[in-house]
């Protein structure tokens, strides 16, 4: 290769330079203010959320799991606040899919623990019943 051309295709990159930055800055705005939306799905958020760190990780960004993780935690409601409290003060070291699978499993849980809340409580009728006298 001639140096004429290195220097031609170094100018090239330099000069790119700011708009891949800008690009860059773009791309981690969405994960750093991902927050899960009370009608949207366990499963919707995490789709979002992954979605946002593939197109860091496409742009040659590297988001570990453990990145994507604490921007998830960031962005749960107050409901999920026992699962994330558990999550952070665990020793372990938890990969993406043990994560989710834990998130969903909190989520069926909870849903489960409302569901039985409104059911617990029984519901007695009176009947009267008659005794037919001969």
């Amino acid at each position: 290769m001639r140096w004429t051309t290195i220097k031609r295709r170094w100018r090239s990159y330099v000069s790119t330079m700011p708009q891949r930055q800008t690009r860059i800055s773009s791309l981690y705005t969405e994960p750093t203010s991902l927050v899960k939306r009370s009608d949207e799905s366990v499963t919707d958020y995490m789709i979002r959320a992954g979605t946002a760190a593939t197109a860091l990780n496409n742009a040659n960004e590297n988001v570990s799991d453990g990145l994507l993780i604490a921007m998830i935690l960031k962005g749960l409601l107050e409901s999920f606040k026992p699962f994330v409290i558990v999550i952070t003060q665990s020793d372990k070291q938890e990969t993406c899919t043990e994560f989710k699978a834990a998130l969903h499993s909190f989520k069926e849980t909870e849903c489960g623990r409302t569901a039985t809340s409104d059911d617990s409580v029984m519901k007695t009728g009176h009947r009267s019943s008659r005794v037919l006298s001969q």
